[in-house]
């Protein structure tokens, strides 16, 4: 009998790109701590806007037709709709104190 190899193989380009990113996101979690307090609610949103932006990317190349304009981004296949700006806080809900605003 012999043994079934299950690892899944990937190019070797891909793997770099791959290990290039995991590193690159260890670093910026490592400073982001670092400058910002981890329980700071500026952490998550930070966090949700650099999402945002990464969502609101093409995931193919556009249309050469001048009426297509719209590609397909992560957004669309996440809720539904193309991003078309960053959602920005309800703070309708917070009491806010005379000295804060």
């Amino acid at each position: 009998m012999h043994k079934i190899d299950n690892e899944c193989y990937i190019c070797d380009g891909f793997g770099s790109y791959m290990e290039g990113s995991r590193q690159w996101l260890k670093s910026m979690k490592f400073h982001m701590k670092r400058v910002i307090d981890p329980c700071s609610k500026r952490v998550s949103r930070s966090l949700a806007e650099i999402e945002a932006v990464l969502n609101s990317r093409p995931l193919v190349a556009a249309s050469d037709d001048p009426n297509y304009f719209s590609v397909i981004t992560p957004c669309h296949l996440l809720i539904g709709l193309e991003l078309k700006s960053i959602p920005e806080p309800d703070y309708t809900s917070e009491k806010i104190s005379v000295q804060k605003r």
